[in-house]
């Protein structure tokens, strides 16, 4: 019977570990802290701009009314994708579906199941649980990075709504200004 290499085999695995261990933290700590971050100044954003845009209209109400049809609908579209914006982001700070621990009861219960490997006198149990805690923490990363998937497409289609907004009010300064001849 051919020996088999079991040290450098169990060597392999526990750098993949590694590799998939970092890959989860990313996706569960840095990627999470980071999607936070942008919401919480996409929200700043949107506010700063509701409340611009509320004020522009306090203040410039009559002129508004009068400078046409177009240039309101450009304000009203812009007061109104900012409020859009503004709930979006707020519905996209929670991570939806949550993110997925690598145990389900608490870190104990990969001890338990080593000591089932152990106790089901399964050859190599280093290797065999190596491969088990790869698997878990693969599922649990793929989990992780579907719910920061989500959030992402969330937080752009807050920033574009941002954009336009702005460029609608942009569009109606710039309307109110021609049609006052200023």
């Amino acid at each position: 019977m051919m020996s088999f290499d079991y040290d450098g085999y169990t060597a392999s695995p526990e750098k993949v570990l590694e590799a998939v261990q970092k890959d989860y933290w990313t996706q569960y700590v840095d990627l999470n802290r980071h999607q936070v971050f942008v919401a919480r100044t996409y929200l700043w954003v949107a506010a700063a701009m509701i409340g611009a845009l509320f004020v522009a209209f306090e203040g410039f109400r009559s002129p508004l009314l009068e400078s046409g049809a177009f240039g309101l609908a450009a304000f009203a579209l812009a007061a109104a994708l900012a409020i859009v914006a503004f709930g979006i982001c707020l519905y996209a700070i929670p991570a939806r579906k949550g993110y997925r621990l690598v145990h389900t009861n608490g870190w104990g219960e990969l001890s338990h199941e080593a000591y089932s490997i152990l106790k089901d006198r399964s050859p190599n149990l280093h290797a065999t649980f190596l491969a088990l805690l790869i698997r878990r923490f693969d599922v649990a990363t793929n989990h992780c990075l579907k719910t920061n998937s989500r959030r992402a497409k969330l937080l752009r289609a807050t920033s574009w709504l941002l954009i336009v907004s702005f460029a609608c009010a942009l569009g109606s300064g710039v309307i109110y200004l021609v049609r006052t001849g200023l």
